[in-house]
């Protein structure tokens, strides 16, 4: 793996014995910041800082500083990690009260970027090193994760066709086999209204033979009017005589619809 460095830093660079084995460092030019990698240019970049270069920045060189803060917005991350702590920036910002630090500090890691005091050479250069080497990471992830998504989209796309495929038949199978189940029905649902029909239905013979007997209860009712009715309607009276007669045609009706009746339920007992 190749770290590109920025030509304004300083060579030999103080990073070199931390390399990691299989990486090398090439010059170049870099817009803003100190390290990056040679084929990620706008990836991560580091601007290194040893405490005195912060102290700096803070004080006198603070405006050219926070012009590089800015342009580090166009970076896909911009990490400033010093060679120290914010103990060492403080003893060598003389003349700037060590709350101005802080709040500087804190300033700028909130409007621009992260800034990391690593305590060391050491640790800045491990630590850097790490940063640069984990995007690499990243993105072989990512990509893995990318084509692992694309297996599963054509994965889905293959078994999708196939429950296509296979919804065609199971639909014309379940078409047959509901039209088969609704002729069943019908001809289920024809043959109970059969039945009901035959119960409901009589023979001939015996309509003619329950008609006879109803109508034989009516004459022998109408037989027995002259006697049981004449005497009680009187000419000089026809509107009590007409109330008589309506009264017994409503008898005889009765009678002839009870005989009927009673018929039925003796048939179907």
């Amino acid at each position: 793996m190749t770290i590109l460095l920025d030509t304004r830093e300083p060579d030999p660079h103080p990073w070199a014995q931390h390399l990691p084995d299989g990486w090398r460092i090439e010059t170049g030019t870099l817009e803003t910041g100190d390290l990056a990698l040679a084929r990620l240019p706008d990836g991560i970049v580091i601007e290194r800082k040893t405490p005195p270069d912060l102290a700096g920045c803070i004080g006198a060189s603070r405006e050219r500083f926070e012009r590089e803060l800015k342009r580090s917005r166009y970076c896909g991350r911009f990490i400033v990690v010093v060679e120290g702590d914010l103990r060492d920036v403080c003893a060598a910002a003389r003349g700037i009260h060590p709350n101005a630090v802080v709040g500087t500090v804190a300033a700028w890691t909130t409007r621009y970027c992260p800034i990391v005091f690593a305590g060391s050479v050491e640790s800045a250069a491990n630590f850097s090193f790490r940063c640069l080497a984990g995007q690499v990471k990243d993105i072989q992830r990512s990509a893995g994760v990318s084509a692992a998504i694309h297996a599963h989209e054509v994965s889905q796309l293959l078994f999708e066709h196939a429950c296509r495929t296979d919804s065609h038949m199971i639909s014309a199978r379940l078409s047959e086999h509901t039209r088969a189940l609704t002729a069943r029905f019908t001809a289920e649902e024809s043959y109970r209204k059969e039945l009901q029909h035959r119960k409901v239905l009589i023979d001939k013979v015996e309509a003619f033979q329950t008609a006879r007997q109803a109508i034989e209860a009516v004459l022998k009712r109408l037989r027995r009017m002259p006697i049981e009715i004449g005497p009680q309607c009187n000419p000089q009276e026809p509107l009590r005589a007409t109330k008589i007669m309506q009264r017994e045609v409503d008898e005889v009706i009765s009678a002839g619809s009870k005989e009927i009746h009673a018929i039925r339920a003796a048939r179907i007992q």
